[in-house]
């Protein structure tokens, strides 16, 4: 094992692109982060919406604004970990027990949401993942939110059962949104959890 092999060991490239939430603009660069002296395993365990946050707090310690309005609310996308892909609905599906997929889109001020299962027996495992959206969601800081007459959210989220019974381990897998503010997000995540 030579130095380089050592240095390589001990650091984390993530590269993305970015999309301003509140000017919907794009620069179109593929942006990288190099991360030093981390463990790569743990990285690479992580969901793509937990490296986002990761990414955006970087970000905004480092004073990183759009280009285009000045906001320092953009969302990383297509996330990568040494140029490996991070999000991958395929093996996602496939090695979990449920999948759960929201979408929500928000056109002149009017809002249509859409929530699609696989792989799940009962309804209840689509209200843990509405759950563990809504936990998610309302621990984000509201900077992360921005409010426009157009606007739209996908999320994914996964589970396994946790043992005996019904209850399942969540994990939010992937979010992307921009448009809504939190208090309209969670608003309709409640009135999906009621429906089921």
């Amino acid at each position: 094992m030579g130095i380089f092999d050592v240095f390589q060991k001990n650091m984390v490239t993530i590269g993305y692109s970015i999309g301003c939430r509140s000017c919907n603009n794009s620069d179109g660069i593929n942006h990288i982060t190099l991360i030093k002296n981390c463990d790569l395993a743990s990285y690479q365990k992580m969901t793509e919406f937990h490296l986002m946050e990761v990414i955006e707090q970087t970000r905004k310690e480092s004073n990183n604004v759009c280009e285009f309005c000045g906001s320092d609310n953009v969302e990383p996308l297509d996330l990568t970990i040494n140029e490996k892909l991070v999000f991958n609905s395929d093996s996602i599906r496939n090695s979990n027990e449920f999948v759960f997929v929201l979408t929500i889109e928000k056109i002149k001020g009017k809002i249509k949401a859409s929530g699609q299962g696989s792989n799940y027996r009962d309804r209840y495992a689509g209200y843990q993942g509405l759950k563990k959206m809504t936990e998610e969601l309302y621990n984000r800081d509201e900077t992360f939110f921005s409010i426009n007459e157009t606007g739209f959210l996908y999320a994914m989220v996964s589970g396994t059962p946790a043992g005996i019974g019904c209850e399942y381990v969540c994990s939010l897998q992937k979010l992307k949104h921009t448009g809504f503010s939190q208090n309209e997000i969670l608003d309709i995540l409640d009135s999906l959890q009621d429906k089921l």
